[in-house]
């Protein structure tokens, strides 16, 4: 039994060969939980043990081993803290379980340190491997939340202040680590429950080597010498550097300055330059503003709207920053601010958002355009191996800094860039307006439309002096919103050039659109007059001056594919998307246009004899249609009535294949049924010789317990004779306990051997029963013989049934044969194949009369099985057959003698 304890785990060893059931083990826990809350202190392993199983102590036998189980138990119940470096237990405070985890992952750092919920839920995952758990620690006691939304546990404390002190005190920058330490000491304080966080603190700053310094934190008067000495400077301002040393006399990072000016209202930030608000800040008057909106309304000024800066530079000469302008503006219902930081006056309208071409087609020259070369000659092309989706998906990611834009023909013309998708990376989002500043300081204003192009760009274009070809270089500035824009220096001579002869190609185009032509017309005058291949996509911002046309239209127009023959399509393609005008082509063109009109009349004409000629032929098939039509009735009378037939005949053949079906399976039934009677037959030899000799056994059973029961009177009788004697000699005396002594052991003897026999005369009793038992089975089986036999007769019968059936069906083929014959001569005119059935019927009915005598044959057989099976040799085979196949024949002996 102990060996079976030790190896159940469920099982635990204490000392003095006791035992402890896991179960009981878990009640000695929980008491042991309620004991470290109450002594809130530590306790090791051992003490545990002991406090839990009430051991005398630490050092009685078996607690180390017992030791060893139960600390593995604790490291697995969330309810119990471990503390490495000591070797010490703690109890969690009672609370929500399923925050038993977070608890852990706060406490089990080296020092406190708040978390937030993310970072304790990815250390749960690894410190405890679980993949889906719950925590809820917004009402639970034991947790806090800071402002920031980190996390801490209620029993730290917070040392931030003690650390400032005492770092005040010593005037020094310290580690982190070692600054708790000797707040520790001085407080008494365990180091564990100290919390120390100086990052979102502003009493403390970094300083070199992971140390932190002490903040100057200024005073009142302090302040307000600041305030005194930039009133006295006025609009000149002065660096939150300078100011802090010639006031404090320390460097700017140990000091609270900046965030104690940036909350006074009595200062102003402008370019990292401070001012006093009273000395430099200049509220508007009426006349001030009134000033304004004649500078807007002015006609000398040529761009609206206007920024803030520029406007309040023209008209007042001061920094809006330093005003209440904006707040002016906003109340005064003359004004209206386009875009943030633009003004213009009410009732001001944008550029109309019109769509203006804005790609300046470039004009090949002839040697450029590539020759034509056919696909059959053309050598292989070196295919460039297309950019992956991830590749796509980082650049995304990453957008440009920059963009250089060149200046096309139509740019300069409209005043308009296109919209790149370089271009569109920079933009904000969701704006309609966009705001630009150059080197110069210039602050504008561009429209986005929806075609994707920035509108008004004229004036800044014309201020700058730029033409075709410039190129533009547009950069991301550090304030939101704003882009930088500024010429590059650069020039494209060929955009340039191309532009020039654009001029004469514009005239043509504003006669196109004061004529309104066609888009086809159009485009065969510019390619006539420009005389040289243009793109496609040239083409199609040269003549789809109404900006409806889609570019799949224009495309079509080139490739003039109603047009059958290829030598006579007059826009010649070179290749790579280039077109030209072959007036040639066109003159061939027109020629044979003349003559297949000449031709579609003819065709015409002669459409016309032909529809004639067709009304004709339709009324002609109308009437052969109406002969189909009854002679197709009268073939589906005779296909119905040869598809009678068919199944008739069809339905004779299925009545044969039963028939044969029958036949084989009554010979399969004669076949077993003869097997089944020789083995029956063999089996009742075996059982007669059986039973003849479980017979002469029980004889002999019954004579051995007759000599057994007799012996068994004639030992009791000497038993009682000497029962007798033995009284009679215990009277005689002394002298005769010898012999006394001797009669005893005879007497032990004579019942030893008086129980031998009762045991005999048992097992004789117990061969008895067995015999009747196996006369009773016997019995059993013979009546099981006897309804097998009944079986075999009812099969019998069966066979009889079946034989008048075939006879009777005999009788019905010979019918239907005299029914085949007749349908035959009725069917002599539409079935050709007549002679094949007659055959096919005289082969049935030798096949029938081949049934016949095979189940004349079957009965003959039949009837002398059965007269076999009724004599007493046959019943006696039937019984053997039925005992062989396990019957029960336990009543045989009962029925062979009552017959």
């Amino acid at each position: 039994m102990e060996a079976k304890f030790q190896e159940t785990p469920q099982v635990l060893a204490l000392p003095k060969r006791r035992w402890l059931h896991d179960s009981a083990v878990t009640r000695a826990l929980e008491r042991v939980h309620t004991w470290l809350l109450k002594e809130q202190q530590s306790r090791s392993t051992v003490s545990v043990v002991v406090q839990a199983f009430g051991l005398p102590s630490a050092k009685s036998p078996g607690v180390k081993s017992l030791a060893e189980r139960i600390e593995k138990r604790l490291h697995a119940d969330l309810r119990f803290l471990f503390d490495g470096s000591a070797s010490r237990w703690w109890a969690v405070p009672p609370g929500p379980t399923h925050n038993n985890v977070a608890y852990h992952v706060l406490w089990e750092n080296l020092r406190p340190q708040p978390l937030s919920l993310n970072e304790i839920v990815d250390a749960v995952r690894d410190r405890f491997e679980l993949m889906t758990f719950q925590l809820n620690l917004d009402h639970d006691p034991r947790f806090q939340q800071l402002s920031d939304g980190r996390w801490v546990l209620s029993q730290w404390v917070w040392v931030n202040d003690w650390a400032f002190e005492y770092l005040r005190a010593v005037g020094m920058p310290l580690q982190a680590e070692t600054l708790v330490n000797k707040v520790c000491q001085e407080r008494g304080l365990d180091r564990r429950l100290a919390l120390f966080a100086p990052e979102g603190d502003p009493r403390f700053v970094p300083a070199l080597h992971g140390r932190w310094a002490c903040r100057r934190l200024l005073i009142h008067e302090e302040i307000e010498r600041m305030l005194g000495l930039l009133v006295a400077r006025g609009e000149q301002g002065l660096s939150l550097e300078n100011l802090v040393q010639q006031v404090v006399g320390e460097s700017l990072e140990v000091t609270d300055a900046a965030e104690r000016l940036a909350a006074d209202e009595r200062f102003l930030n402008l370019d990292e330059c401070w001012f006093a608000r009273e000395a430099a800040f200049y509220e508007l008057t009426n006349d001030d503003v009134d000033r304004l909106y004649e500078t807007l309304t002015s006609e000398m000024l040529q761009r609206l709207p206007l920024a803030l800066a520029d406007l309040v530079n023209q008209a007042l000469e001061w920094d809006w920053r330093l005003t209440d302008v904006e707040a002016r503006l906003q109340d005064d219902e003359r004004f209206l601010e386009v875009h943030p930081g633009f003004w213009a006056p009410w009732g001001f309208k944008p550029p109309p958002m019109e769509r203006k071409p804005v790609i300046s087609p470039a004009v090949r020259r002839e040697e450029e355009v590539p020759e034509e070369v056919s696909p059959a000659t053309a050598e292989p092309e070196i295919l460039t191996r297309r950019p992956s989706r991830q590749r796509q998906r980082e650049s995304i990611a990453q957008p440009p800094r920059q963009v250089t834009i060149t200046l096309g023909h139509l740019d300069i013309r409209h005043g308009n860039l296109r919209v790149s998708p370089r271009l569109r990376a920079l933009l904000p989002d969701g704006v309609m307006t966009v705001q630009f500043t150059d080197e110069e300081g210039r602050a504008f204003i561009g429209y986005l439309d929806d075609t994707g192009s920035l509108l008004d760009l004229e004036g800044w274009l014309a201020e700058r002096r730029l033409t075709y070809g410039d190129k533009l270089l547009i950069q991301v500035s550090p304030e939101p919103g704003v882009l930088l824009i500024r010429p590059k220096g650069e020039r494209d001579d060929r955009v340039h050039q191309e532009a020039i002869q654009r001029q004469d190609v514009e005239k043509l185009i504003e006669a196109a659109r004061q004529m309104n032509k066609r888009y086809h017309d159009l485009m065969i005058e510019v390619m006539e007059f420009i005389g040289t291949p243009l793109h496609r996509e040239d083409i199609y911002q040269l003549v789809d001056y109404h900006r409806t046309a889609s570019r799949a239209h224009i495309f079509a127009l080139l490739s003039l594919s109603d047009c059958p023959y290829e030598e006579l399509r007059y826009f010649v393609s070179h290749g790579k998307g280039c077109w030209s005008f072959d007036c040639q082509r066109k003159e061939a063109f027109d020629m044979k246009m003349r003559e297949l009109e000449a031709s579609l009349q003819e065709m015409e004409r002669e459409n016309a004899r032909l529809q004639e000629r067709l009304r004709r032929q339709r009324e002609h098939l109308k009437t052969v249609e109406r002969e189909r039509k009854a002679a197709a009735a009268n073939g589906v009378r005779l296909s119905d009535e040869v598809e009678a037939l068919q199944e008739m005949i069809a339905g004779l053949h299925e009545k044969s294949s039963q028939l044969e079906d029958a036949n084989r399976g009554l010979q399969d039934a004669q076949s077993g049924q003869t097997h089944q009677i020789e083995v029956l037959g063999q089996q009742n030899e075996a059982l007669r010789a059986e039973l003849a000799e479980v017979r002469r056994e029980a004889e002999m059973g019954r004579g051995q317990v007759a000599d057994l029961q007799a012996e068994r009177e004639t030992w009791q009788a000497q038993i009682v004779a000497l029962k007798e004697q033995n009284e009679q000699l215990l009277g005689t005396g002394q002298e005769q306990s010898k012999h006394v002594q001797t009669l005893i052991s005879a007497n032990e003897a004579m019942h030893a051997e008086l129980s031998r026999m009762q045991e005999l005369v048992k097992q004789a009793q117990a061969a008895q029963a067995q015999l009747e038992q196996r006369v009773t089975t016997l019995q059993t089986e013979n009546e099981a013989l006897r309804a097998e036999l009944q079986s075999l007769r009812e099969q019998a019968n069966t066979a009889q049934m079946l034989a008048g059936a075939i006879t009777d069906a005999q009788a019905k083929v010979k019918d239907l044969q005299a029914e085949i014959g007749r349908l035959e001569e009725e069917a002599t005119a539409t079935l050709k194949k007549q002679t094949l059935h007659q055959q096919q019927m005289e082969t049935w009915r030798q096949v029938h009369a081949d049934q016949a005598e095979e189940i004349a044959h079957l009965k003959t057989r039949l009837g002398v099985v059965q007269r076999a099976l009724r004599s007493p040799v046959g019943k006696v085979f039937t019984w053997f057959v039925r005992l062989w196949h396990g019957e029960d024949l336990s009543g045989l002996e009962q029925e062979g003698e009552r017959q």
